[in-house]
C-alpha cells in the first residue's frame, strides 16, 4: 500500500487520530500519561474496524500487538513502537520492533509468566471440545470445573473474571500508604511467627518482616495456614495494599508466590537496563472448590495463545455493534481475560452486558408481539369494589396501595392480556393489593393462581389470603371463595383432592410452588396469574401457566384465552433502571410503608465490640426472641482472611460462644429442601439463632425474630443491607440490626449512615446507585434483578444504549 493509496473512510480517519496522539506523545518524550490513555482507548477499536477492510490478518494482529505493548514499555521502546506505527500510517508498511523481546522483558515475575499455550491446548482443539482435552485437566479437575458450569473450552473462555487486582511494581522505599503494590522481598531471619488475637476468640495470625534492598516492611496474615507455606530467608512476590498500623507501614493479608530462579535472572536483567516490570492487572475469577485464580488464568491464557477465541460466534448484529462502537466477541474475551489496562476490561464488560440485555429485550419484544395477538378474560370490578374492599380491612390502605390497586383493576378489566410488575419492599403491603385482584377475578367466576418460590413463602401467602378473604366475606364483598394449597410436600391424598377441585373450578384461589406448573394441574377458568419473585423461575416455568387455554364448556367458535399476569418483587429498584430491567412492562410501586410497621434500629460496631454484641443477642434469646447472624460468604477464602464465613464460624459460634442455644445454618450450597427445612424450623421456634448467608434476604417472615448481626457489613450494598435488616422487627417487638464492620473508617461511616437516616428501601436504592453504580447494585447478590448474564457489568452508558435500541414508538 503506497502513500497515495492510503485508506479512506473509517480506517483513514482512525489513522489520522492515531497520528495526532503519537505526535502529542513524542512532544512529551513519550512520558505523558494522557497520551498513553488516549492511545489505549483509541486502540481498542482498531481490530473490529480493520476487519471490515481488506487489511491482512497478520498486519491487523501486529498493529494490535504494538498498540497493546506501547502502554507497558519504557519511553525508549515506546519511541520505537511509535515510529513503526507512524511509518505504517504513512506508507502501509509495518516494520515492527522485536515484539517478542518486548513481551519477555515485560512479564511480571513468576506470576505473569504464562506457560506456552501450545503445550496445553491440542493443535486440533475446537471450542466445543470438553475441557478434559487440555493437558493438565484430568477427571477430577473436569468435575470441579463442571461445578462452575465449565464443561467445554467455550465455557472456559466465557467464564470471566469477576474483578481485577491492580498492582504497582514499586520498591519498598517507594511503597506509600494506601498504595496497592507488587514487591519482591525476602523474609527477614527471626521475624516469622504466629500469634493469637481477639478477646476470647481463639484465632491465630501470622506476622513477618520482609526486605528488598531498599527498605523493610511488616507483613501480616489473619490466619495460621500461611505459616506452613513460608520460610525464613525465603524470597517471595507479595501483592497487597500498604496500610498503617500502630504508626508503622504494613502489608495487610497480601497474596504471595515463591520467586523462581528464572524470575531472579529476568529481574536482574531488567535492573541492568534500569527498567522494571509494568503495572500489573491480575484477573480474579469466580472460584469453586479446588479451582484457583492461577489455574483459570493459566488455562484461559493458553486458549488465547491458541486463538480459540477466534472460533466464537458473535451474537450481536454487525450494524448494532458498529452503532455503539462495541468490541467484537473475540476482542472482548481477550480484553477480559488478559487486559493490559483498565480500559481493556471495561470495554470487554460493556460489550458482554450489552449483548445480554440486547438478547433479553429482543426476546421480550417477540413475546410481546405474540401476546398482542392473544385474548384474556375481561374482569371488570364493580365501581365501588375498591372502596368496599378498603372498608372491609382492619386497617386503611396507603395511598400507594390504592394507586397500585386502581392500576391493576383497570388492566384486568380489558380483554388484552395484562403484564404488570408490582414492586414494593418487604412489609409494604403487596399481599393486600394482590388479594384484591384475586377477589375481583373470583367475582367474575374466574380462578386466580399465586406461585411462590418456596414452600414457606407459599404457606405464608395462604395464611395472609385466608385472613383477608374472611374479612371480605364478613362484609359481604364475596361469598364462597375457596382457597387451596398445592406444594410438592403435600400428602398424596391432599394433593389429589386439591387437583380435583382446581380442575372442577371449585378452587377460586390456588396458592403453591412449582407444583402448580406440573402437567397434571388443570385449571378450569384461570383468569389471573400472580408470580412472586418472578426472576426465581425459568422462562419455561412462567410460560406454562401463562399459556392460552379453553375451558371445557366453551363454544366451538370461542378463542383460547390466556390469564392476566401480575408479577411481584420485594426488591426496591431505582426508577432510572426500571425500563432496562423489566423490558418496559407496566410497573406499579408501593413506596410508603404501612403506619403500623415499626422502624428497625440500626447501629455500627467494630470487631472489638463483637463479644458485647453477642451478650446482647443472648439476652434477646433469654427474653424468648430469635436472631440472625449473617456472613457474606460460605467458606473462608485464602485471598482475604478478614472476611467471615458461615462454615468457618458456625462451629465456633455453636460450641464456644452460644453452647446453650439452639443454632442452625443455611447457605446456598445446601439443597433447596435443606434450606426450606431449616427455615421452617426457625419459623416454628425450634431454632434460636440462624447463621446464614444472604439466602434469608427474601421469603422468610418470622415475627419473633428481633435481632440481627451482619458481619463484614461494609462488603454489602446499601440496598441489600436494607433487605436483610427487614427480616427482623416484623412482629410486635421492635427489631435491631447491628452492622459489624471489619474496617470502620470515615468513608464506611458515611455510606452506612444512610441506613440510619432512612427506612425507605427505594431511597436507599437510589443512594446505592449513586455510590456503586448499576452493576454493583444489581450484581450477583441482588435478589430482585432479572436472570440476565453479566448483570454485574451494567453501567449507565449501557443502560442508555439499550433504551436507545428499544425505544417505544411515540
Amino acid at each position: 500500500m503506497s502513500a497515495a493509496a492510503r485508506p479512506e473512510g473509517e480506517l483513514g480517519a482512525w489513522q489520522d487520530r492515531l497520528q495526532a496522539i503519537l505526535a502529542a506523545a513524542r512532544a512529551s518524550g513519550y512520558a505523558r500519561p494522557q497520551s498513553t490513555r488516549d492511545l489505549r482507548a483509541h486502540g481498542l477499536h482498531f481490530a473490529p474496524l480493520a476487519r471490515r477492510t481488506d487489511l491482512a490478518r497478520a498486519q491487523i494482529e501486529t498493529v494490535s500487538e504494538c498498540l497493546r505493548l506501547y502502554v507497558a514499555c519504557d519511553p525508549d521502546m515506546r519511541s520505537r513502537i511509535a515510529a513503526s506505527l507512524r511509518q505504517w500510517c504513512d506508507t502501509g508498511v509495518l516494520d515492527a520492533p522485536d515484539l517478542d523481546a518486548v513481551q519477555e522483558a515485560d512479564e511480571l515475575h513468576a506470576i505473569m509468566s504464562a506457560q506456552d499455550g501450545a503445550s496445553l491446548v491440542p493443535a486440533s482443539a475446537s471450542r466445543r471440545d470438553e475441557v478434559q482435552c487440555l493437558r493438565g485437566v484430568g477427571a477430577k479437575m473436569a468435575a470441579r470445573l463442571a461445578g462452575l458450569g465449565i464443561r467445554t473450552l467455550q465455557d472456559l473462555l466465557m467464564h470471566f473474571p469477576q474483578r481485577y487486582a491492580q498492582f504497582e511494581n514499586l520498591s519498598l522505599k517507594e511503597a506509600a500508604e494506601e498504595r496497592t503494590i507488587s514487591v519482591m522481598g525476602r523474609i527477614c531471619e527471626g521475624s516469622l511467627f504466629a500469634f493469637r488475637f481477639g478477646q476470647r476468640v481463639g484465632k491465630s495470625a501470622v506476622k513477618a518482616r520482609i526486605r528488598d534492598g531498599t527498605d523493610e516492611i511488616d507483613v501480616i496474615w489473619w490466619n495460621r495456614w500461611v505459616l506452613s507455606s513460608l520460610k525464613e530467608k525465603g524470597l517471595y512476590h507479595f501483592y497487597g495494599k500498604v496500610e498503617r498500623y500502630n504508626g508503622r507501614r504494613m502489608l495487610n493479608n497480601p497474596q504471595f508466590a515463591p520467586v523462581s530462579v528464572q524470575t531472579v535472572k529476568r529481574n536482574l536483567e531488567l535492573a541492568a537496563q534500569k527498567r522494571r516490570p509494568r503495572h500489573v492487572i491480575m484477573a480474579l475469577y469466580p472460584l469453586g472448590e479446588g479451582v484457583s485464580h492461577a489455574f483459570l488464568r493459566k488455562m484461559n491464557a493458553a486458549l488465547l495463545d491458541a486463538e480459540l477465541h477466534h472460533q466464537l460466534e458473535d451474537d450481536l448484529p454487525p450494524n448494532v455493534r458498529r452503532a455503539f462502537n462495541l468490541l467484537a466477541i473475540e476482542d472482548a474475551v481477550a480484553a477480559l481475560h488478559r487486559p493490559a489496562a483498565e480500559e481493556d476490561w471495561r470495554a470487554g464488560r460493556q460489550r458482554m452486558i450489552f449483548q445480554s440485555l440486547y438478547q433479553f429485550h429482543t426476546g421480550l419484544a417477540r413475546a410481546q408481539q405474540e401476546r398482542r395477538a392473544r385474548r384474556a378474560p375481561a374482569l371488570p370490578a364493580a365501581a365501588d369494589f375498591a372502596a368496599r374492599y378498603d372498608a372491609a380491612l382492619p386497617f386503611a390502605l396507603t395511598s400507594d396501595q390504592r394507586r397500585a390497586l386502581a392500576e391493576i383493576l383497570q388492566d384486568i378489566a380489558r380483554d388484552a392480556p395484562t403484564f404488570r410488575l408490582l414492586r414494593g419492599e418487604a412489609g409494604s403491603g403487596k399481599t393486600v393489593v394482590m388479594a384484591a385482584a384475586m377477589l375481583a377475578a373470583a367475582q367474575r367466576g374466574y380462578q386466580a393462581a399465586l406461585i411462590a418460590p418456596t414452600q414457606i413463602l407459599a404457606r405464608q401467602h395462604l395464611a395472609s389470603l385466608q385472613t383477608i378473604v374472611q374479612a371480605a366475606q364478613a362484609q359481604g364483598l364475596q361469598d364462597g371463595v375457596r382457597l387451596d394449597l398445592l406444594t410438592g410436600a403435600l400428602p398424596e391424598a391432599e394433593k389429589a383432592d386439591a387437583l380435583r377441585r382446581i380442575a372442577a373450578g371449585c378452587t377460586a384461589m390456588a396458592v403453591g410452588t412449582t407444583a402448580l406448573i406440573q402437567p397434571q394441574v388443570r385449571f378450569r377458568r384461570l383468569g389471573l396469574l400472580i408470580i412472586d419473585e418472578e426472576h426465581r423461575f425459568s422462562v419455561n416455568q412462567r410460560e406454562v401457566l401463562a399459556r392460552p387455554w379453553t375451558w371445557p364448556d366453551a363454544a366451538q367458535e370461542d378463542l383460547p384465552l390466556c390469564p392476566h399476569v401480575l408479577s411481584l418483587s420485594a426488591t426496591p429498584i431505582p426508577r432510572s433502571l426500571n425500563q432496562v430491567l423489566t423490558g418496559y412492562l407496566d410497573v406499579s410501586e408501593i413506596r410508603a410503608l404501612p403506619a403500623h410497621r415499626q422502624p428497625v434500629r440500626t447501629c455500627l460496631r467494630e470487631p472489638a465490640d463483637r463479644m458485647d454484641t453477642f451478650k446482647i443477642l443472648g439476652r434477646q434469646i433469654q427474653a424468648g426472641r430469635q436472631a440472625f447472624i449473617v456472613y457474606p460468604q460460605i467458606d473462608m477464602q485464602d485471598a482475604d482472611m478478614t472476611i467471615g464465613a458461615v462454615e468457618t464460624e458456625y462451629e465456633w459460634l455453636a460450641q464456644d460462644v452460644f453452647p446453650d442455644l439452639r443454632l442452625a445454618k443455611a447457605h446456598g450450597r445446601m439443597s433447596k429442601a435443606e434450606v426450606d427445612a431449616v427455615m421452617q424450623r426457625f419459623k416454628d421456634g425450634a431454632i434460636d439463632v440462624l447463621v446464614a448467608t444472604t439466602v434469608i434476604e427474601v421469603g422468610i417472615d418470622v415475627p419473633n425474630a428481633t435481632f440481627m448481626i451482619i458481619e463484614n457489613a461494609e462488603r454489602f450494598g446499601l440496598a441489600q443491607l436494607h433487605q436483610l435488616r427487614n427480616r427482623v422487627g416484623r412482629g410486635p417487638a421492635p427489631g435491631t440490626c447491628v452492622l459489624m464492620c471489619s474496617q470502620l473508617n470515615e468513608a464506611t461511616k458515611v455510606r452506612l449512615g444512610t441506613l440510619m437516616e432512612s427506612d425507605s428501601g427505594f431511597d436507599i436504592a437510589e443512594r446505592d446507585l449513586e455510590l456503586r453504580g448499576p452493576g454493583e447494585l444489581l450484581g450477583q447478590r441482588q435478589s430482585g434483578a432479572p436472570d440476565i448474564p453479566y448483570m454485574a457489568y451494567l453501567d449507565a452508558e449501557v443502560a442508555a444504549m439499550i433504551e436507545t435500541c428499544f425505544q417505544e414508538p411515540a
